[in-house]
């Protein structure tokens, strides 16, 4: 099972701030798509900067982290940098 979470208004500047602070949960992200495998969590991104849209698929967690909480995690990450969910 996976779970996909899609966001907007994800710009250079939020993107960029966005990676520091995922990183401090867990989830590490470079560049503008790729593999997340850190600390047990396994899954995809992607980001398009010509729309500031970015794409975040979990597709494994640790069993002591689930992945509603990694995935709430996230977005309140996204919201209190400026980004929305869609």
């Amino acid at each position: 099972m996976f779970m996909e979470l899609q966001f907007a208004n994800i710009t250079a500047d939020i993107y960029e701030d966005l990676q520091e602070e995922l990183t401090k949960i867990g989830v590490s992200i470079s560049g503008d798509s790729g593999n997340i495998t850190t600390k047990g969590i396994e899954g995809r991104f992607q980001r398009n900067p010509e729309s500031d849209t970015l794409a975040i698929q979990i597709d494994k967690t640790p069993i002591i982290l689930p992945e509603n909480i990694v995935a709430n995690k996230i977005i309140k990450v996204v919201e209190r940098l400026g980004g929305t969910v869609v």
